[in-house]
């Protein structure tokens, strides 16, 4: 039919047209484009969308864990590290503890010694001597098995915790097919293997070490404290369970923080990759300006859980302050109850050291707290 006939020359005209623009470089005459528009009428266009949403709103959703991180984690992190170090590492810890209390003990000592007679005093100089070169060996030993343990902690178990954890997580990437890199945003991928390694190199090790320094310190001014007066154990059975309690509430609300930081950060990581991988399209659409508000709101969302920590920190701060002058106080109060009982160098050596106690358990629980929301970064690379 004529009808027929005409519908076949319009198609040959029309490929005659393609192939002749595809020869030269441009199009002969006025080329009617595709359009990809969906139809909104179109049942099956919304069911494709909708399916589209959900697929985008899988890959760019980051797993947020919640609850205690368990002990497997731990075990994970320890072995990663090596059993041996570790005992090594503990063993350091407890040496410095004994020397630390050496040391004060050895101060206590010292001037308990110049409270001695007369007769005592012909022998002044060789005394001073004897007490300054022995407390110089104190010490110096403290300052070596502090420098010990750090050495071991920086050196050796960061190194081989971090390099086995890298190529843990670094192995099954590069064997991973096709289809894991087209559910998994590179954001989550970029997020692993910089912030949570970064906790792993630096952050872990340097929060032992600060743990390590400041828990001799505490320690040693409770054991100071019940040498002087037995009546310290009064207010120690309540002072631990207060510390305890307020360690949990900061511990719960730290660790999700730090959970939600971690998070938050892939989608910023996603877009800023996608940005520059498509900079030269973005440009020639000229669509700098939408992408430019999108980087920052990522980056405020990424930001809100740092304001909201230390916000949390202030306020462990603030009750830590509290209980160690309820501390201090109690302990001026024995002095001079007791003033005609106890030794006046156990006191002198506390007092000294007390004024610092508000400082070194405030530092205590925001180290361990923040061990334990640092090791979070294990958990998301195990």
């Amino acid at each position: 039919s004529e009808s027929d006939e005409d519908d076949d020359a319009s198609i040959v005209a029309a490929i005659s047209e393609e192939v002749l623009s595809d020869s030269v470089g441009r199009p002969a005459g006025p080329v009617k484009r595709p359009t990809f528009r969906r139809s909104k009428s179109s049942k099956v266009g919304k069911q494709d969308d909708e399916i589209e949403i959900d697929e985008k709103n899988e890959i760019d959703e980051e797993i947020i864990t919640e609850g205690r991180v368990g002990w497997e984690v731990y075990k994970y992190y320890m072995t990663s590290i090596g059993l041996v170090s570790c005992a090594i590492f503990l063993l350091s810890t407890l040496t410095n503890l004994a020397v630390h209390i050496g040391t004060n003990l050895w101060l206590e000592k010292w001037g308990s010694n110049n409270e001695n007679s007369a007769a005592a005093l012909a022998d002044k100089l060789h005394s001073n001597n004897y007490w300054i070169v022995t407390y110089f060996l104190w010490v110096l030993a403290g300052g070596v098995t502090l420098a010990g343990a750090i050495g071991l902690s920086m050196v050796i178990m960061a190194q081989r915790g971090s390099h086995y954890l890298h190529a843990a997580m670094l192995r099954p990437l590069v064997r991973a097919p096709m289809s894991f890199f087209d559910v998994t945003s590179s954001g989550k991928i970029v997020n692993r293997f910089s912030h949570d390694i970064n906790a792993v190199d630096i952050e872990l090790p340097l929060l032992f070490i600060n743990m390590l320094f400041i828990s001799t310190m505490a320690i040693s001014i409770f054991i100071f404290c019940i040498l002087a007066t037995r009546w310290f154990f009064a207010i120690m059975i309540p002072l631990g369970i207060c510390y305890y309690i307020l360690g949990g509430f900061f511990l719960v609300s730290s660790r999700e923080l730090k959970r939600l930081d971690s998070a938050a950060r892939s989608p910023m990581y996603a877009h800023f990759g996608e940005t520059l991988a498509g900079l030269v399209t973005i440009r020639a659409f000229n669509d700098t300006e939408r992408l430019a508000i999108q980087a920052t709101t990522l980056l405020d969302r990424s930001q809100t859980t740092g304001y909201l920590t230390n916000m949390t920190n202030r306020w462990l701060q603030i009750m830590i302050d509290q209980l160690s002058t309820l501390t201090l106080g109690f302990v001026c109060l024995m002095a001079v109850v007791q003033r005609g009982e106890a030794s006046a160098g156990y006191f002198g050596i506390i007092l000294s050291q007390i004024g610092i106690l508000t400082v070194i358990m405030s530092r205590v629980l925001s180290t361990s707290c923040q061990i334990q929301t640092s090791i979070v970064s294990i958990e998301r690379v195990r």
